[in-house]
């Protein structure tokens, strides 16, 4: 939202949608797209593809790029691909329950959905980059500076999960303490 905030303020006319999306040209653009369709329609179910393994033209897009699934398919084929997809997937799934689990009035629900939604931004716009669609984000943990802010909401995520896990058990065990003094007084009295 911020982001795009940002370019309605900040707006350039030379400015076109490739190179908001993180492209230079239309050529470039144009290449990538044509890259893309070649890993998804050459892509092996299980292993490297030879066919696109001799490609120079795809080889040269997977050099430096920072695109996983695009070379997950390329090395790995479908069923790693697959398995990156079913992975992120949970990842959002986890998280959605851990933001359900942790409402409390006191603004940490905030920061977790907010984190949550950053989360889901980063796994839908990183796999419609990968599919061929010019979104300027990538999957987390795709790139050195993802690594730090997706580190920091995994972060977020986990100590809620902790103290959601610390607040069962303390509840639990106060529910088992008072059962068992029921219990005591009743056989000892």
């Amino acid at each position: 939202f911020i982001w795009m905030i940002f370019l309605s303020i900040s707006w350039d006319k030379t400015w076109t949608f490739t190179y908001v999306a993180g492209f230079d040209s239309y050529l470039q653009f144009t290449r990538y797209k044509s890259a893309i369709r070649k890993i998804l329609c050459n892509a092996s179910i299980w292993g490297q593809s030879s066919t696109l393994l001799k490609d120079p033209y795809v080889l040269q897009f997977l050099c430096y790029s920072h695109w996983i699934l695009p070379s997950v398919l390329t090395y790995s084929g479908w069923v790693s691909g697959i398995t990156v997809i079913a992975v992120e997937g949970l990842l959002l799934i986890s998280a959605a329950e851990i933001v359900k689990n942790s409402k409390l009035p006191d603004g940490r629900d905030v920061i977790l959905d907010i984190v949550w939604i950053g989360l889901f931004i980063r796994v839908v716009g990183g796999f419609l980059l990968s599919f061929g669609i010019p979104v300027p984000v990538n999957l987390p943990f795709a790139s050195a500076g993802s690594v730090m802010a997706d580190s920091i909401y995994i972060g977020i995520l986990v100590m809620a999960f902790l103290e959601n896990k610390y607040k069962e058990y303390f509840k639990r065990k106060k529910e088992k303490n008072r059962i068992d003094e029921m219990e005591f007084r009743e056989n000892f009295f």
